[in-house]
């Protein structure tokens, strides 16, 4: 693992670090980085979240719904909702409801090919307050994953 975590700000969410799995680059323009399986790691962070026992916050619900490339209007026909009340959420206007939260999982855990279970859902969210999101590491070590939290 590389001494130094690339602390990764284009999934749009706080936390997100790599410990490995890209790599510097100089080009023509300067200093780059290239990620070696972006969509995997994507695919590892949202996994991360649907199973992660606090409530969605408006990031995570943005960087969820992008992933799954719906527009706002989109989610909002899915879950019966208006668009504004969507970006609302995704503004941290005001608290998405559970019953939202437990969709945008289960529409993500689809999305993903890993179809999750209402009740599997609702048994990791159940009564679970929200919480400021911590430091999370991937690593791209045999596949995306969380290596540890910080």
């Amino acid at each position: 693992m590389k001494k130094n975590l690339y602390h990764y700000r284009l999934s749009g969410l706080d936390g997100i670090y790599l410990a490995d799995g890209y790599e510097i680059v100089e080009t023509h323009r300067g200093r780059g980085i290239v990620f070696h399986d972006l969509a995997g790691l994507h695919r590892a962070i949202g996994r991360h979240l649907v199973l992660g026992r606090r409530r969605l916050s408006g990031k995570e619900l943005r960087f969820l719904r992008k992933d799954m490339g719906l527009i706002q209007a989109e989610l909002a026909r899915l879950l019966g909702v208006s668009s504004q009340q969507v970006a609302r959420w995704e503004k941290g206007q005001c608290a998405m409801p559970g019953t939202a939260d437990t969709m945008v999982r289960l529409l993500y855990a689809e999305h993903i090919g890993q179809p999750a279970t209402p009740s599997t859902v609702l048994r990791v969210i159940d009564g679970l307050p929200p919480r400021a999101p911590k430091r999370e590491v991937f690593t791209a070590a045999r596949g995306w994953r969380v290596a540890r939290a910080a």
